[in-house]
């Protein structure tokens, strides 16, 4: 019979090979006690081995970097045409959404009263020529009494003086046709640019005033893109750098361009930096007003590049466990910066040749000792 009390063991017989079972037994006993109450004969706790975890090395790689920003598409141009002239609107060209080219009729006004205008300046000048004519033909027969001592100075003054009169009233003459053929072209509104109308602001048989509004124009090729950067970015960005733009509903995926103009002063509110793009939309299948995601090239960089296994995401925070000497763990949190598919690049918080753990990430915690396993891959 055995029994586990404390340490007692009670053998059935005696002598000879029973004393040496009684020693085996014994010593079985012992061993059976450690099992009764989990301690050992001396009452200290059995010690608890530390869990294997798979470990890797965070490498540093020259790598493609990108920043990710969300900004919005703007028109390159946006133009409200309104006529020079007043008038009647005699008929609209164009209406929502059509396509325009530089020159295309917008609209005419009623030019019946304009086109009279200027054919009374034109009558105008024309009789102004008329007078000149005569009046420089006198002139001349000034010159030649003059030269002949048959005409007294103040007859050849007042001839000079007619002689000027007449040449500025040519010319005023000239201007007000001018203006007059001016204005008589001006009844037919043109585009000033090639893209789309944004708002038909007429109707034909409406009475528009001078310089009111009459067409809204958008020019959305090339489209500019705006969005904003971290300050830590604000030193390496540069016109000419590439970026790539993706519009949510749209088949297009990636349309190229590249910075054209940096913000001179970072956002007091946000401590970003304003930065604009172009890229060229020769269909107009992207509108102003779209929302897009922007990924701009900031050339290689050397970045630390890590497993995806090793990356902990909670409460929003994103972390690594760091393995220390001794199996030691450290969570530390990080920026990833890419995903490269099966690795992550990481921007901030681990330095290259650090030793993360892979696996079993749910189990552990800051401070926690773990026998290192290095992960073989498949």
């Amino acid at each position: 019979m055995i029994r586990c009390l404390g340490a007692a063991i009670w053998i059935g017989g005696c002598g000879g090979r029973a004393g040496v079972r009684a020693v085996a037994l014994g010593m079985l006993a012992a061993a059976l006690g450690s099992g009764c109450g989990g301690k050992t004969t001396a009452g200290a706790p059995l010690p608890v081995a530390a869990p294997e975890v798979l470990v890797a090395t965070a490498m540093s790689k020259s790598l493609p970097e990108w920043v990710e920003a969300v900004g919005s598409l703007l028109p390159q141009e946006e133009v409200t045409v309104a006529p020079e002239v007043g008038g009647t609107v005699a008929e609209v060209g164009v209406d929502f959404g059509d396509r325009v080219e530089r020159g295309t009729v917008l609209l005419r006004l009623d030019d019946r009263e304009l086109k009279l205008r200027a054919e009374a300046a034109r009558a105008a000048l024309a009789q102004a020529d008329a007078v000149l004519a005569q009046v420089r033909a006198a002139h001349q027969r000034a010159l030649a009494l003059r030269a002949q001592r048959l005409l007294a100075e103040e007859g050849f003054d007042a001839a000079v003086r007619e002689l000027r009169v007449a040449e500025a009233n040519r010319e005023a003459a000239a201007k007000q046709l001018a203006i007059a053929e001016k204005h008589a072209a001006d009844a037919v509104l043109r585009s000033p640019v090639a893209g789309y109308v944004a708002a038909r602001l007429v109707s034909a048989g409406q009475y528009l005033p001078p310089y009111t509004p009459a067409v809204r124009l958008v020019v959305v090729d090339p489209l500019r893109v705006r969005f904003e950067l971290p300050e830590r970015f604000a030193g390496r960005i540069r016109a000419g750098q590439r970026l790539e733009v993706e519009v949510a509903g749209l088949s297009e995926k990636g349309l190229a361009g590249e910075v054209t103009r940096i913000g001179a002063a970072l956002d007091p509110s946000t401590r970003s930096l304003p930065v604009e793009g172009e890229l060229r939309n020769p269909e107009g299948k992207l509108r102003p007003g779209h929302f897009a995601r922007v990924r701009l090239d900031l050339g290689m960089r050397l970045s630390v590049v890590v497993p995806r296994a090793a990356l902990d995401t909670f409460a929003g925070v994103d972390r690594v466990y760091v393995v220390h000497p001794g199996g030691r763990l450290e969570m530390r949190p990080v920026v990833p910066a890419s995903d490269l598919g099966e690795e992550l690049a990481i921007a901030e918080g681990l330095r290259g040749g650090e030793i993360v753990a892979v696996s079993r990430l749910e189990e552990l915690a800051d401070g926690m000792v773990v026998q290192p396993v290095r992960d073989r891959g498949p």
